[in-house]
């Protein structure tokens, strides 16, 4: 009798298809929703959707066999993501750009870069840094002393009335020489420094406010640090909470105007007004290093002819203290002083120097506040404006101005405004 063997039962069919999970993050960490995300599942076809709250999107029939394809990403406020991925084979798989993934067999890719530079993430000790020109950097512009002249000053605080092709120069030209501070503002000016510039009577409107902050959003992304002048020196305090504050409290201007100067040079403003003016930025502006500008060789918030033996010029600097971080000095002396003149001048940013400022805002010399918003020391000072005045009407070489800044740094200074190369 012979027995007939029993066939083997068929085998499975292969599965065909498997599941490609994508998780999109930024560099913070953050997942981000609303992602449009394409991988490339043959040559000639894509897979697409959209990622959901969680930065999460799933494509569930992915061919086992792709492993070599591409992936793209694109996310509003972040720059476009588009590169060949490999993947592993025969398993269902995540792709993390950014982020932490879950699995060990998750291919992890650069997170999602921002299109735009936020500054929000800088501290005010590295905002304090200054390397700046005021009115000392060249380039060959419109407007100004030369205009389309190479030795034409660079106005980095005009930036907003110039083309485009005009800006992309005068940003090439101020980076050019490591500078990553500029001045601008402020938003009313009626002058256009003695009519050299296009005017701005105001009001503030909300187009131009938006269209300034696209140009400070530029500096940024350049490696460059707006240092915002608020106030116009005729306004009070009580206009600019009318015609500016509006402005100021929008949250985009609080994430870029992270450096706040009170007014440019205030000839008219007695202790109280740059009190009132300190108070008032410095509550406005919570998260931003606050700034105090004089005229040349004035040397205390206030007027002359107010001081006395009750506000003398400790008193003066210790009504405006607790809401200042910086002091930007301005002088003549590099220019129309002495020999003796200018080395005065350059003692002052000798820290150990008896009556220097440091001596003055961080040990209490003479009487003067060591107290500052800083919180745990002084008022921090340095050299401003030394040469743009001399730049800008008499031509004087962009090397001399560069010479003086980094004397000053040479000589203890913690930062420079008006050119330099240290």
């Amino acid at each position: 009798m012979s027995w007939k063997k029993n066939p083997l039962p068929p085998s499975p069919p292969q599965p065909t298809m498997r599941a490609i999970g994508v998780i999109v993050c930024a560099v913070n960490g953050e997942n981000i929703a609303g992602a449009a995300v394409a991988i490339q599942d043959t040559s000639t076809s894509w897979q697409r959707g959209v990622t959901d709250d969680g930065g999460y999107l799933l494509f569930p029939a992915v061919p086992m066999s792709l492993q070599d394809t591409q992936l793209q990403v694109e996310a509003e406020g972040f720059v476009p993501f588009d590169e060949h991925i490999i993947l592993l084979p025969n398993i269902d798989q995540q792709v993390w750009l950014g982020g932490t993934p879950s699995q060990g067999s998750a291919l992890l890719l650069p997170a999602m870069q921002p299109s735009h530079y936020d500054p929000s993430v800088l501290t005010l000790g590295q905002l304090s840094a200054i390397r700046g020109s005021m009115w000392t950097n060249r380039v060959a512009i419109p407007y100004g002393p030369r205009p389309g002249q190479p030795d034409n000053i660079n106005a980095m605080d005009y930036y907003e009335w110039y083309a485009p092709e005009d800006r992309a120069s005068m940003v090439a030209n101020y980076r050019a020489k490591g500078y990553t501070h500029a001045v601008t503002g402020p938003m009313i000016d009626p002058d256009g420094y003695h009519g050299q510039y296009p005017t701005y009577p105001g009001p503030l409107t909300q187009s131009w406010w938006d269209h300034y902050l696209d140009c400070m959003q530029e500096w940024w992304d350049a490696g460059i640090a707006p240092m915002h002048f608020a106030l116009p020196e005729p306004w009070s305090v009580a206009q600019g909470m009318v015609g500016l504050e509006p402005f100021f409290r929008q949250a985009r201007a609080q994430q870029l105007l992270r450096i706040i100067v009170l007014a440019w040079e205030p000839s008219t403003w007695s202790n109280a007004q740059y009190v009132d003016a300190a108070k008032w930025l410095s509550s406005l502006f919570p998260n931003a290093l606050i700034c105090l500008h004089t005229e040349p060789d004035h040397n205390a918030p206030g007027l002359s002819s107010e001081l006395s033996d009750a506000l003398n010029e400790a008193q003066m600097w210790a009504n405006v203290a607790p809401y200042i971080h910086l002091f930007l000095q301005q002088t003549k002396t590099c220019y129309e002083g002495t020999a003796q003149d200018q080395g005065e001048w350059l003692q002052m940013w000798d820290r150990y120097f008896q009556g220097s400022w440091d001596s003055r805002f961080l040990d209490g010399y003479h009487g003067w506040p060591t107290f500052s918003k800083w919180g745990t020391h002084g008022i921090l000072a340095g050299p401003a404006e030394y040469a743009s005045y001399w730049a800008y009407w008499e031509n004087a070489p962009e090397s001399g101005s560069i010479s003086w800044g980094d004397k000053a740094m040479a000589n203890g200074a913690r930062f420079f405004l008006d050119g330099g190369s240290v």
